[in-house]
């Protein structure tokens, strides 16, 4: 996870004018997965914000747009993507745009974590003046100990099983299988995911926030 202080986007004008009319909606990019979507609904229904936190979404009267680069295979998008979706149903001034990282490879190549690759999920803050407020990458350093622990095993017997073919190379039903260790795991996680995606969304629209003040 990352955040970035108000800068220019990466993101060319052409680029987010081509997310903006083809980003699916949270409802029509459930609707369209086959992988995972049981699950997926389990962790949208689970979602249970504090009292404060909330009232600090609910209050929230800055307009954010919320870029989420997704693939439907992956557990930290079926672990986060529902808590994105409940807050922006909370923050009416937040819009979350979903978008394939397959047609979007572009957007999802301008922002690379430390090892030079584009990883999933990736959530991309914007203002009004499309500056970037900060992004999101995969899931909060609070878990990232427990997840990586679980995956590096699943990732080796992945290996195995497969060598280098692509996830979206194998039947959903072995990808569901193998994953299923790890998808218990992050629900044992969902509470501290959820508290610290929204402490993050706090810290990014804060420097926002005071220029309004």
């Amino acid at each position: 996870m990352s955040v970035i202080a108000v800068a220019p986007s990466r993101i060319t004008r052409e680029q987010l004018s081509k997310a903006r009319a083809e980003a699916l909606e949270y409802a029509a990019y459930v609707g369209s997965i086959d992988m995972h979507r049981a699950e997926i609904d389990a962790n949208y229904r689970a979602v249970a914000f504090t009292a404060s936190e909330r009232a600090w979404l609910e209050r929230l009267d800055a307009r954010i747009e919320v870029l989420a680069i997704v693939e439907s295979w992956c557990p930290d998008v079926i672990a986060t993507l529902p808590v994105f979706a409940r807050i922006s149903e909370l923050a009416p001034a937040i819009s979350l745009r979903i978008l394939p990282r397959p047609a979007f490879r572009e957007i999802a190549d301008a922002y690379p974590d430390a090892d030079g690759r584009s990883h999933i999920p990736t959530y991309i803050l914007l203002d009004e003046q499309e500056q970037e407020l900060g992004v999101f990458i995969e899931r909060p350093d609070a878990v990232d100990e427990t997840v990586l622990s679980v995956g590096l095993r699943k990732k080796a017997e992945f290996q195995q099983r497969y060598g280098d073919r692509s996830p979206t190379d194998i039947p959903p039903t072995e990808i569901e299988a193998l994953g299923a260790e790890t998808l218990v795991t992050r629900r044992e996680l969902r509470d501290i995911e959820r508290s610290e995606i929204v402490a993050w969304l706090e810290r990014a629209v804060a420097p926002l926030l005071v220029t309004q003040a």
